[in-house]
Parts: structure tokens; C-alpha cells; sequence
């Protein structure tokens, strides 16, 4: 069912707006929910054309293969994940893929009654000037002179040999660069040792397109098997080190090598000074699930811009003095948002407790805070003394967004001691996370949402007795939302 089925209907006649205002309205119902702008979209005839357009320039930059059949027919195989999305076609007669925008999750074959005539599983094609992102990968390469004038959004799906992925970047080279219209670039890359120079070129060639740009916010993505973990750091290295762009980024985000079995060797710089542009708000450096890259996350950190309001760092070994010193270094009176990964570890709580005093001497701004740990990291001896010792302390923030993911939570006292510190420390809560606790008891989270008035939303990890709890927080919380995972 539509997430805005329940909600009131209007008393207003919506192709009688004037157009600014409704392209607004179809913008937010686009960024709220892409399946009812389409139910509008089949609905209004009026504002069929209004909403369609809407929808194709709100898309997301990952694009869906589709399927066609003799008959000329083109689905969706792919479910509703791909409803309100853009889907490619790849076409055997040498014309460019054919780019249409997916309204129905049906697979075929389909049923072609009336009403599906008149409502295919696909809208399109797409005129390639129409189209405000492009998702290049070996599939779409020829649709890069088309659109790349035109689009304001760019994903470069790499998961490719680097020869290949050269190949498909050399075609965005040709046509000078990506140009400045150009906010948002996603890379997705995959690397392996058995391609070194190929690989080692295709970060180069990356850094230089995106040093170039006028991009405002960059994701970069990298994996790869385990035996190239250390030349695969290098390819981060050379791009944070040569392609930032210095007058335009604002958000940077640098992810992947997540294997769990995946270590990084010791033989790591004692500092790196990347040129952070002054212009960047937003950082995240999210490499790693606990092989040791917090020690070359943190010696990342020099040098960072005033200006940095939110700040996201994986593998961070806080009982490590040297790692927690340098992380923070990066602590400024700006920062509004912070989240942070443990690495695994014993007795962390004396390098948390250290970290939330400098969070309450250096950041006074500090609305959201989410720690994030592992469930072998936190012992009922970690949430004892952090519920007497440190959760008090944030009580001197403005917290009113705070996340303990995956901290064991239990029904033992410790836990129960620890929820009722967040109460009382932090009482205008309005986002709680306590996911990944399959363990947590849903009486002691109950009595915890009745400190805080303030709440409108709860991540808690399903469970056992969880039909019951939603029913008993719906009646006393009629307008806090429950996430369950």
C-alpha cells in the first residue's frame, strides 16, 4: 500500500495551481514517495505530463536492465524496488540503449487488458536531453554523448576489469571532462592486483575527471579481493590525494573494503595530508569492518575545514591512544552530526568516556551522535560504567539524535542502567537507534520512550514480544514512528 494512502485528501483542485507551486508539491510527493506521484501520475490526466517528468528527473543515478520480448513489448524483471526508476535497454541494431522510466513491478509475461494498454509496465523511451542523470556502465557507454550535456547527476558503475572501466571513462575524456552542470558523481570501482597498472590508471583517471568538476557531492565506492587490499588503499590515496575538487565539494563520501577477513598491513604512513577543500561540510570515511583501517582513517584527518559540520568514521580502535588522539584532533566547535564505528575490542568504555568529554568541550553544537559498535565490543562492564560515568555527561549537548547500534543491549541490569542514563541525560530526544540488539528488552525500551516526550522516532531490532510492544507504544504514542529491522 501507497505510504501516503492515509493521508487527507486536499480540497483543492492540483492542475489549478499555479505550475511553480505544483512542480513543488509533485517534487516532495516524488522524494516522499515515488509509487503514489505515479498512482497520481495514471489518476490525473492533467497532470499525467507534470508528474511523469517529475518522476524521471528525481530518479535515482542506478539505472535497471530491461527485457523485451519479439513483439516490441519492454518489462521490468526486477521487482518493486524499481518502480519509479529509470530502466536501460540495450538495443542489437547498433542505436544507443533506450532509456525508460519503470511503473509497474510486473514480470511477463503480462497480461494485456485494457487497462494495462493504457498503463504499460514502462514509460518511454526517454528523450535523451529529458534525462537529468546518467548511469554509465559497459551497457550505456553509447549514451554518453547524448546526455552527458544534460544531466546534473553521474554514476560510473566500475565493477568492470579496469580496461573496461578506462574505456568507459575515456568517453566522458573525449567530450572535455564532465561538465559543470554536474552536482553529483557516484564511482563504484573494483580492483584487483592481477590489473595493477590498469588499476592504478583507472584511480588516476577517475581523480583527474573529478578534480576538474564542479561537483558538489562525491561517493566513492571500492572493492576488491582480498589479495589487493594494500594497492586498492593506494587507489583511495592517489584520489583523496589528487581528485577533490577545491572550490565546489561539499560532501565527500570514501566507502568499501568491508570484508570482514579483509586486514590492512602495517606498513601505513605516519600522516597524510590530504587538501581538504575549505568549501567541504560533510565527510564520511567509512573503510573496513575491524582489520586495522581506523590507524589509516584517523591519520587522514589533518588538517580538516572549519567549516565541517558532519563527520562519519569507521574502525575506530578507541582504547588505542595514538588512533583516539589523532580522531580527536578532527573534533571542531562546527560539528553538528558525528558517527563513529568501533572497531572490535575489550573495555572500550575508558576510550569512549574520553571521547564524549572532548565531544563536550569541542563540539557545543553537537545534535546528533551515533556510535556504532560491534557485538562482541560492549560488555554489560562497558554500559555500567558508561551509564554512571559518560551517558551523563552528554546531557551538556543538544543531542536530539542518538544511535547505540549494535550494542548488545540485554535484559541485564547494566542495560537497564544504561537506557535510563540516556533518559534522564538527554530528554529531548527525538531519534532513538538501539537496532541490531536482538537481545534488548522491549519493557526496559518502553519505559525509556515514556522519558522522553520528545521522541517521533524508534529503530529497535524485531523480536519476540515486538507485536505486543508496537501495539502498547501506538496507544500511548500515537504519533512516534517504529522502525523495526
Amino acid at each position: 500500500m501507497s505510504q501516503c494512502s492515509n493521508l487527507p485528501l486536499l480540497p483543492v483542485n492540483l492542475d489549478a495551481l499555479p505550475e511553480v507551486v505544483l512542480n513543488e508539491l509533485l517534487l516532495q510527493l516524488a522524494n516522499a514517495d515515488r509509487i503514489a506521484l505515479l498512482e497520481l501520475a495514471r489518476a490525473s490526466p492533467a497532470l499525467y505530463t507534470s508528474a511523469v517528468m517529475v518522476a524521471i528527473r528525481t530518479a535515482s543515478t542506478t539505472w535497471f536492465q530491461l527485457c523485451n520480448d519479439t513483439n516490441g513489448r519492454v518489462w521490468c524483471d526486477m521487482g518493486s524496488g524499481a518502480v519509479g526508476h529509470l530502466g536501460y535497454l540495450e538495443r542489437r541494431d547498433g542505436r544507443p540503449p533506450a532509456v525508460y522510466l519503470v511503473t509497474s513491478k510486473n514480470n511477463f509475461p503480462f497480461t494485456m487488458a485494457a487497462g494495462s494498454r493504457s498503463w504499460p509496465p514502462v514509460i518511454g523511451p526517454i528523450a535523451p536531453h529529458r534525462l537529468r542523470n546518467l548511469y554509465l556502465t559497459k551497457g550505456t557507454a553509447a549514451l554518453v554523448p547524448l546526455t552527458l550535456p544534460f544531466v546534473r547527476h553521474l554514476l560510473c558503475d566500475l565493477i568492470l576489469s579496469p580496461t573496461t572501466a578506462l574505456h568507459l571513462l575515456n568517453t566522458i575524456c573525449e567530450l572535455n571532462g564532465i561538465p559543470r552542470l554536474v552536482s553529483t558523481i557516484g564511482v563504484d570501482i573494483f580492483h584487483d592486483d592481477q590489473e595493477t597498472p590498469a588499476g592504478v590508471d583507472l584511480f588516476a583517471q577517475v581523480s583527474a575527471l573529478t578534480a576538474a568538476s564542479s561537483a558538489q557531492d562525491i561517493q566513492l565506492c571500492v572493492q576488491c579481493p582480498l589479495d589487493s587490499v594494500q594497492t586498492s588503499m593506494n587507489g583511495i590515496m592517489i584520489f583523496l590525494l589528487t581528485g577533490l575538487p577545491q572550490h565546489s565539494l561539499v560532501s565527500l563520501n570514501v566507502s568499501g573494503l568491508d570484508d570482514d577477513d579483509m586486514v590492512m598491513p602495517p606498513n601505513v604512513a605516519d600522516s597524510v595530508t590530504v587538501p581538504w577543500p575549505k568549501t567541504l561540510q560533510s565527510l564520511t570515511l567509512n573503510l573496513g569492518q575491524g582489520g586495522g583501517f581506523g590507524r589509516i582513517v584517523t591519520r587522514l584527518l589533518m588538517n580538516l575545514p572549519p567549516g565541517l559540520t558532519e563527520l562519519e568514521l569507521s574502525d575506530i580502535e578507541v582504547q588505542d591512544a595514538g588512533i583516539r588522539n589523532r580522531f580527536m584532533v578532527a573534533l571542531t566547535p562546527a560539528l553538528t552530526s558525528l558517527t563513529i564505528s568501533l572497531a572490535k575490542g575489550v573495555q572500550v568504555h575508558e576510550g569512549l568516556h574520553i571521547i564524549i568529554e572532548a565531544l563536550v568541550a569541542k563540539c557545543p553544537t553537537l545534535r546528533k551522535l551515533h556510535i556504532q559498535s560491534h557485538f562482541s565490543t560492549v560488555h554489560d562492564s562497558d554500559l555500567l560504567l558508561l551509564a554512571r560515568e559518560s551517558i551523563p555527561r552528554l546531557g551538556n549537548l543538544p543531542i536530539v539524535d542518538l544511535g547505540l547500534e549494535s550494542w548488545g543491549f540485554s535484559p541485564s541490569k547494566a542495560s537497564a542502567d544504561l537506557l535510563v542514563a540516556v533518559g534522564t541525560a538527554l530528554p529531548c530526544l527525538r531519534v532513538l537507534d538501539l537496532l541490531h540488539s536482538d537481545k534488548i528488552c522491549l519493557d526496559q525500551v518502553l519505559l525509556l520512550v515514556r522519558a522522553l516526550p520528545h521522541l517521533i522516532r524508534l529503530k529497535v531490532q524485531a523480536r519476540v514480544g515486538m507485536h505486543e510492544f508496537a501495539f502498547d507504544l501506538q496507544r500511548e504514542r500515537p504519533k512516534l514512528a517504529l522502525e523495526t529491522f
